[in-house]
């Protein structure tokens, strides 16, 4: 019947109690188990209810404890036939129900009855029973006599001789609950146990009650007196159950059960009556415990607020709903000043500082209504779950620095003191999402609203939304027109930090050009010519006075301000411009740009140093607008997936020149020979050039293609270039013959006529025509009369040797040791080549030094080469002598691929010495791509496996110096595993290693298998 066999003692237990017995005693024998209680005496109708399966004298009873006839039935487990003593009855029972008188035992003076269980079962044996009881009575629980109305002790003797007594005393009885003491003593242990246990009466039978019990201990710390949670809060009829109340605190109450006490059914009517009232007591305890100084944030975490384990199909979910109902409508959350508070009127503060910033006055000021902040001690870190339930359950709103700061208002900080504005921006120091400007973050809360308190008492943002300058700066020494935050606050030093970290700063001539000057300029306002005078002076001192970082910056903004007075040269009319649109006006500049509505000169009137104005970009020639090329000579012209573009030796196609199309439209002879000689010779190179185009960013299988930039397509298109009879022509129209010495006066003038589209002389061509050439390559000829002999030699010999070549059956041969591109395609033995790399040895130290001896007349000499250096300079031929157009044949380029992988693999790092810098221009790593066995040898050698990642240094050392393999180099990389190792060489004569990463050594190893 029972999961437990011991479970006897509680059945006999509660034969005592019913008896009304104040003590108990059980003395355990090797042989049986003697149990005594002062109770009422047997009738014979005990006897009956005893030895019956059915028959009890307590079926119809609430008040007591259990149907004992059933019960009893459980000290069959230990004995065949138990024995009763008890007034006139004594008896023993076989076979369940048979009593048979017995001998009368005697009794001691204040017991009245005696059980004697004798361990005489066959299937078990006396020294386990003894064992298992033993057992028992020792971990005998002094808890069980809390809910008793009667027993006050039990003792227990061993036959090894240990003794113990649990005992039960009510400490005081006042009005709705008890204090009671349940302890146990024995000779090795000593506990002791103070409940608070609360009843009320259940309205269908009013004499018998439910009942709570909270577990008292006294804090370490502060010895006060609290409620704790319980280690096990099964549901006790009289005496615990198997049913878990997940509550924390122990409920008892006279619950109808199975048979075997184990099992609770949740829809029997009065069990439910039973629950309901439990708890309305509950409900009501907490403010008993508010009372009594003990319903503290420890004792709220012990009440039922774990909404997961109280659905509301549970049985005791209407103990979480009542309770829910009690912090709703009751004072019952305690509050940061020792208050309660109904959970209607409470606020959770996400962080103590916040709470600590926010008084209840504040708080009730940002909110309205009668709101409180609850106690501290409520935390995320020290109390998730409490807060959790408070949260989630009871709808108390948890306030962050965030919620805080979308209701701040000015309105709410007009009504705070310096003290606390003072300590609400120490506050924001830790809030750095609420006003600081990050790429990632939206635009922080605080920094649209009005919370910088001035010296005037009043309110501003911290920054203008438009010209983002501050609105508020920090007090300074000398005396200012800025708005500056008040004295009194910026002298706390935390606060102060915190405007600083804010953005803001002290006045300063720098700060008022900055943050005053350029942005009323900006914005395009009427200032008067006295006022910008002033404000031309004030710039000039910010200049002289601030700091080269500071100055840089005004500089760069004040080249986009228009700020200087300017004249436009087809109106006449004066207007502020920006500096980067200002010329100063000279007589070319006023031919070139005439009636140009576009131009701008600087108004002769200011008073400004040129030399500061040339460094804000007023200038003194015609702009040009162009991308300058990187490093490599490259202009990047798009970079985009699957579309990339460069210009070749720095050509920019977007290259245009300000004003040229409107000079260009409105030519007269002088502005286009200022042109010519001012704008276009000097840009020669940028007016046409070379544009690659690739699919791939490694420019793998580019086209190349020419083209004319801006500048140049406007000059080639446009009526503007004069002819003999000054007029205007379109420059494909006219040849070198129609233009005038003022044009065409040397060869890089007639490069720039072909650059442009006019045409060879009339002459060449016709003589170029009867030869059978170019007039180009006559024109060139005929400058270059001494190489015209070299050009005829080689020109027959080339048609000679193209004749050599040629057998009878029109096949070409090649001589054996040929190695031009044109041959055949060479049998390459790789291995042996590779073999070869390693096997290098030579001279590994450098010969002595000789010094050279010493100069004999060192002024004499260095007087000898400045005239050398003189003379090749008075003889430096032009430009078009040394530009000379040949025809060549390039091996085809490298697979650039491999230089991407070796980059990723190793990074750039060399793998003899492991080290790389980044290049200057762009950091990337900077490494080469050594082939072991020239690429040009064979197309397939091209391969990664073919090619090692090193630095300039060790490249030098393997190309020139000597190399040697210390272990035969195929045997070295066949024994490497695939997931990388190092070969051992000799370089230079010093041991060193070549480190091989696995996909590397995959692709070298893959690369050998198939030669």
């Amino acid at each position: 019947m029972y999961s437990d066999r011991t479970h006897f003692i509680y059945e006999l237990l509660q034969n005592a109690e019913d008896a009304g017995a104040t003590k108990v005693i059980f003395k355990l024998f090797n042989d049986r188990l003697e149990v005594y209680h002062n109770g009422r005496l047997f009738t014979e109708e005990d006897v009956q209810g005893i030895c019956g399966l059915v028959k009890s004298t307590k079926k119809e009873d609430l008040t007591k404890i259990g149907k004992f006839g059933i019960g009893f039935k459980s000290v069959y487990a230990y004995t065949d036939s138990p024995e009763i003593h008890s007034g006139d009855e004594h008896f023993f029972i076989e076979h369940y129900v048979r009593p048979h008188a017995v001998t009368s035992d005697v009794i001691s003076g204040e017991y009245t009855t005696l059980f004697i269980i004798k361990f005489n079962r066959q299937d078990l044996s006396k020294a386990v029973a003894y064992q298992e009881i033993e057992t028992h009575l020792q971990k005998f629980n002094p808890r069980n006599l809390l809910f008793l109305r009667h027993i006050k002790e039990i003792y227990w003797h061993l036959e090894k001789g240990q003794k113990g007594v649990c005992k039960r005393e009510i400490l005081n009885h006042d009005a709705g609950y008890q204090r009671i003491s349940v302890s146990l003593n024995t000779s090795l242990h000593n506990s002791q146990e103070t409940w608070l246990v609360f009843n009320q009466s259940i309205s269908s039978q009013p004499t018998l009650k439910v009942e709570v019990a909270f577990l008292l201990q006294k804090d370490k710390k502060t010895q006060q007196e609290q409620i704790v949670s319980v280690s096990s809060s099964q549901l006790v009829v009289y005496f615990p159950t198997e049913k878990e109340t997940h509550l924390n605190f122990l409920v008892q109450g006279p619950y109808r059960t199975t048979p075997d006490r184990a099992k609770i059914p949740p829809n029997d009517t009065f069990n439910r009556e039973l629950i309901e009232t439990t708890a309305d007591l509950v409900a009501s305890i907490l403010l008993k415990l508010k009372d009594i100084g003990l319903l503290t944030v420890s004792c709220l975490q012990i009440l039922p607020i774990r909404a997961s384990e109280f659905p509301e199909d549970a049985m005791f979910y209407p103990v979480f709903n009542e309770v829910c109902k009690a912090f709703q409508e009751n004072a019952l959350l305690p509050t940061a000043d020792g208050r309660y508070i109904p959970a209607t009127q409470a606020k959770l503060a996400r962080s103590a500082a916040l709470r600590k910033l926010l008084s209840d006055d504040q708080l009730q000021q940002l909110y309205g209504g009668n709101y409180t902040w609850l106690s501290d001690e409520i935390s995320e870190n020290s109390t998730p779950e409490l807060r959790r339930y408070l949260r989630d359950v009871l709808k108390v709103e948890e306030i962050d620095s965030e919620k805080f700061a979308l209701r701040f208002s000015q309105g709410f900080i007009e009504k705070q003191s310096d003290d606390w504005v003072a300590n609400f921006y120490i506050f924001l120091i830790g809030q750095e999402a609420l006003w600081k400007v990050e790429t990632n973050r939206k635009n922080p809360s605080l920094l649209n609203k009005s919370f910088i308190r001035l010296q005037n008492d009043k309110h501003v943002i911290p920054f203008d939304h438009h010209t983002k300058q501050p609105n508020a700066y920090l007090p300074s020494e000398v005396e200012t027109s800025f708005q500056t935050v008040k004295r009194e606050i910026v002298a706390i030093s935390e606060a102060k930090t915190f405007l600083e970290r804010l953005g803001l700063e002290k006045p300063s001539t720098y700060i008022e050009v900055r943050d005053r000057i350029i942005p009323k300029y900006k914005l395009l306002k009427k200032i008067d010519e006295k006022q910008n005078e002033k404000d031309i002076q004030t710039i000039e001192h910010a200049l002289q006075s601030s700091s080269s970082t500071e100055r840089k910056r005004l500089i760069e903004e004040l080249k986009k301000t228009p700020f200087l007075p300017a004249v436009n040269i087809k109106s006449n009319l004066k207007e502020y411009q920006s500096p980067e649109k200002i010329y100063f006006r000279s007589q070319n500049l006023e031919m070139y740009f005439q009636g140009n509505e576009a131009a701008w000169f600087l108004d002769n009137k200011i008073s400004i140093d040129q030399e500061l104005l040339l460094e804000l970009s007023v200038s003194e020639k015609v702009r040009l607008y162009y991308t300058p090329s990187n490093a490599e000579g490259y202009v990047i012209i798009s970079d985009n997936n699957g579309n990339h573009k460069r210009g070749i030796k720095g050509f920019d196609p977007n290259f245009s020149i300000d004003g040229l199309a409107h000079a260009l439209e409105n030519p007269i002879y002088n502005k286009s020979l200022y042109v010519w000689n001012y704008l276009l010779l000097p840009n020669l190179q940028r007016l046409s050039g070379i544009i690659e185009s690739s699919k791939r960013k490694t420019y793998q299988d580019a086209s190349k293609e020419k083209d004319f930039s801006k500048a140049g397509h406007l000059v080639r298109g446009k009526v503007w270039l004069p002819n003999s009879l000054v007029n205007f022509c379109q420059p494909n129209t006219l040849s070198l013959d129609d233009l005038s010495k003022d044009f065409i006066r040397d060869e890089k003038d007639e490069a720039l006529a072909t650059c442009i589209g006019v045409k060879p002389r009339a002459s060449l061509v016709e003589e170029a025509k009867r030869v059978g050439i170019l007039p180009e390559l006559l024109d060139y000829l005929r400058k270059n009369p001494g190489k015209q002999k070299l050009w005829v030699e080689n020109l027959i010999k080339g048609a000679s040797s193209e004749r050599a070549v040629k057998n009878g059956s029109g096949q070409t041969t090649t001589s054996g040791n040929s190695t031009s591109p044109e041959s055949e395609t060479p049998s390459i033995d790789y291995i042996t080549a590779l073999k070869e790399v390693f096997s290098r040895p030579g001279q590994t130290e450098l010969n002595e030094a000789i010094e050279p001896s010493p100069v004999a007349n060192p002024e004499a000499r260095l007087q000898k080469i400045q005239d050398s250096i003189r003379n090749d300079k008075e003889n430096e031929p032009s430009t078009i002598d040394r530009f000379k157009k040949v025809e060549s044949k390039k091996w085809e380029a490298k697979n650039n691929e491999i230089r991407f992988f070796l980059k990723e693999i190793y990074r750039g790092k060399c793998q003899i010495c492991l080290e790389t810098f980044p290049k200057y221009q762009d950091g990337e790593p900077y490494f080469e791509g050594v082939y072991l066995l020239p690429y040009t040898k064979a197309r397939w050698i091209d391969n990664p496996g073919n090619v090692l990642c090193l630095c300039a240094t060790c490249c030098a050392k393997l190309k020139h110096g000597s190399v040697e393999s210390v272990d035969d180099i195929l045997e070295q990389i066949n024994s490497l595993p695939l997931t990388g190792g190092k070969l051992h060489i000799k370089l230079c004569g010093q041991n060193t290693y070549i480190t091989f990463k696995e996909r590397h050594i995959i692709a070298l190893k893959g690369f050998l298998k198939e030669l």
